[in-house]
């Protein structure tokens, strides 16, 4: 593009801040045949200079010839190629309870108002698992578990004991320790047992 103005305007110490509107239009005569070159005249339209310091210039105008150069089509190169693999594996949680199968409160005094007592949790597979304590049921299963099932509020109560959290997330190399207690409500000597089930998706069956 080739800008050729048509008026030449001196300025003094001034500083030219333009705003203008440019609009292009092809030249009704600007095609001939025999293969040459096509060429579009580009008019800019007449635009407000101001000078610094608030003095104003008049209007400019210029007109620009525009000879329209042969554009080759885009080449597409191949610039690099790149492997990329692809891998999942697909695991079972594992988890450890300690201790491992009771929680045994012993001997309690008559009359003892509670007793709190705790097993641990640990996640020791590669992802997080969810867990929901239940109470025994025969026909209970992990495939008849859902929402439902959740006990309301985090605590779960089973006979004298009350057990908290009875629902969690654990994450990966973390724990939770779930906490039991017991408040023996009775008048005579008695043994207190009761049977509840720990539910967690992923796991080896």
């Amino acid at each position: 593009i080739v800008f050729k103005p048509t008026t030449e305007i001196h300025l003094r110490e001034a500083e030219i801040i333009v705003v203008s509107v440019i609009n292009v239009a092809p030249s009704p005569k600007g095609t001939e045949s025999g293969g040459q070159l096509n060429q579009s005249t580009t008019h800019i339209g007449a635009s407000q200079s101001t000078l610094k310091g608030g003095s104003e210039a008049g209007a400019i105008r210029n007109v620009i010839t525009n000879q329209q150069q042969p554009v080759a089509p885009p080449v597409e190169e191949e610039v690099a190629r790149i492997r990329l693999k692809i891998s999942a594996k697909a695991t079972y949680s594992k988890f450890v309870l300690m201790p491992e199968k009771e929680v045994n409160f012993g001997p309690m005094p008559m009359g003892t108002s509670r007793r709190i007592e705790k097993f641990i949790i640990e996640n020791h597979g590669e992802h997080d698992f969810k867990y929901i304590i239940s109470k025994y049921q025969r026909e209970a299963s992990p495939q008849k578990l859902n929402i439902k099932d959740v006990p309301t509020q985090g605590r779960l109560q089973v006979g004298p004991f009350i057990i908290s959290p009875a629902f969690a997330m654990i994450m990966p190399g973390g724990n939770t320790t779930v906490s039991v207690e017991c408040i023996p409500e009775s008048d005579v000597p008695r043994k207190f047992e009761e049977v509840i089930l720990l539910f967690t998706n992923f796991v080896y069956p």
